[in-house]
C-alpha cells in the first residue's frame, strides 16, 4: 500500500509566507530608505560635503586676515591702497595697471605656478 500525504494548506503557507518575508526584509536591508545603499551614498555626500566646507573654512580664514589688516589697530597701507585704488578706479598718470582677475582668489591645488 503506498503511503501518500497530503499536504495540507498549514504545511504550504507556512514555509512560503516565511520565504517571503525573508525577501522583503532582505531587499529593504539594500534598497530601502534606510538601507546599505542609503546609507553609502549618504556617507560619499557627507565626504564631499566636508570637502566643501573645509574649502570654505579656507577661504574665510584667507578673507579674515585680509580684513584684520584693514582694521584701524593693524592698518596695512600697502593694502589699504590696493583697496582704495581697486574700489575707486584710480591709478596715477605715469602708471601702468594691469588687471588680473584671480588676484585675491584663493589658490586651488591646480592653479599654482
Amino acid at each position: 500500500m503506498k503511503f501518500v500525504k497530503r499536504l495540507s494548506v498549514r504545511q504550504i503557507l507556512v514555509p512560503l509566507l516565511s520565504v517571503v518575508m525573508v525577501g522583503y526584509f532582505t531587499y529593504h536591508i539594500f534598497q530601502g530608505e534606510r538601507g546599505i545603499i542609503s546609507y553609502l551614498r549618504l556617507q560619499q555626500k557627507f565626504a564631499a560635503d566636508e570637502k566643501v566646507r573645509n574649502d570654505l573654512q579656507v577661504t574665510r580664514e584667507q578673507i579674515e586676515k585680509r580684513v584684520y589688516l584693514l582694521r584701524p589697530q593693524s592698518l596695512d597701507i600697502d593694502l589699504l591702497e590696493e583697496r582704495a585704488r581697486d574700489v575707486l578706479n584710480f591709478a596715477h598718470p605715469n602708471e601702468i595697471v594691469i588687471y588680473d582677475s584671480n588676484v585675491g582668489k584663493p589658490r586651488t591645488k591646480g592653479s599654482e605656478k
